[in-house]
């Protein structure tokens, strides 16, 4: 929309203390998964130009789902804690996705968390695992021989219903026989709403807990 705040990638590239081309590369290696979120701005600075035969500088501008995408991606870089402060322009380092799903850089890191700890978990088992899996419709997190999974921070209905069209849209390119899951931290009241939804779709969720680094099944 025209009044959905968009955030420069050189500015991003700044308070990560990185070089404009790393973020560039980010963008480049996760693009069909910014490109869900949507359009992708691509813009072109002619005022970088100070001499004759100089390039026009080519930056993005990106919405806040965007930014997360990127900033997910880069996680396993430096993510500075402040990060969100500064480009959001606020005191609050939470950002709003919908009325019942929020976003926050602990999410970010918690997220990338779980995902490293459930491939762990799954390589301890002698599971081949994949992370990361391209495919047409975008990225998923977590694959095996006969398995996706899609890694959420929280199990709250927001969460699992974007998860549910994510890994089913995954399954069509990847492996239209997987079985399918959605693993995060339980919400316990959302835990009824979330499987019967997931039920519909034959997804079955797996819970992390925190505090003791497990892995379970919801619902048996």
């Amino acid at each position: 929309m025209s009044d959905e705040r968009k955030f420069d990638s050189r500015k991003v590239a700044k308070y990560l203390d990185k070089e404009h081309h790393a973020v560039t590369q980010a963008i480049g290696r996760n693009k069909s998964r910014i490109e869900s979120k949507g359009s992708l701005n691509k813009k072109t600075d002619y005022t970088s130009v100070k001499v004759i035969g100089g390039r026009p500088s080519i930056f993005y501008e990106l919405n806040k789902e965007q930014l997360l995408v990127v900033l997910n991606s880069m996680a396993k870089f430096d993510l500075r804690d402040d990060l969100f402060d500064i480009l959001i322009g606020g005191n609050t380092q939470v950002i709003e996705i919908s009325e019942d799903q929020e976003i926050s850089i602990e999410d970010i890191k918690g997220e990338k968390h779980i995902e490293l700890r459930f491939i762990e978990y799954l390589r301890s088992n002698n599971v081949n695992v994949k992370s990361q899996v391209r495919c047409k419709v975008g990225v998923a997190d977590v694959v095996t021989n006969n398995s996706i999974f899609e890694i959420k921070r929280r199990l709250n209905f927001g969460s699992v219903r974007d998860g549910v069209a994510q890994i089913l849209s995954y399954r069509d390119f990847i492996n239209k026989k997987a079985k399918l899951y959605i693993v995060g931290e339980e919400f316990k009241k959302y835990e009824e709403l979330c499987s019967s939804y997931t039920k519909k779709f034959d997804i079955t969720l797996i819970r992390y807990n925190f505090e003791n680094d497990r892995f379970s099944k919801i619902g048996g």
